[in-house]
């Protein structure tokens, strides 16, 4: 029974050990695939990273380009306003000027009509007496 159990054993060691090979053959294969795929993603990162980098290059010169636009956009419209408003006050300002001298003008030209007003009355007093 001895020498049975010892074939036994024997056989399952030599099934071990044709296992354990088998299986280190496959980890051997394994860890080769797995290198060759590694080699392969980061040959991939690597073709991204320059096919992506001029464009991220491109994207952030626009940005600037637009952010450049927008300021001087805000630039020229705020010189417009201050334009704009310069202008409408030295308007206001002449109509009201202009609106002054006519209102002076109106002025006198009420007196002289009132004037005239009092001598035609004295006159027709005049009239009226004699």
């Amino acid at each position: 029974m001895h020498q049975q159990l010892q074939a036994q054993l024997e056989t399952r060691s030599g099934k071990l050990v044709l296992l354990e090979t088998k299986l280190q053959e496959k980890e051997i294969e394994y860890q080769g695939t797995i290198a060759k795929l590694s080699s392969q993603v980061e040959s991939l990162e690597i073709d991204l990273a320059a096919s992506t980098s001029p464009l991220l290059a491109q994207l952030a010169a626009a940005e600037q380009q637009a952010a450049a636009a927008r300021e001087e956009t805000a630039r020229a419209v705020s010189d417009m306003r201050l334009r704009i408003q310069a202008e409408s006050d030295a308007l206001r300002n002449r109509f009201e000027k202009e609106k002054e001298e006519l209102r002076s003008l109106l002025e006198e030209e009420n007196k002289k009509i009132s004037k005239k007003d009092k001598e035609i009355q004295a006159l027709r007093q005049l009239l009226g007496e004699s």
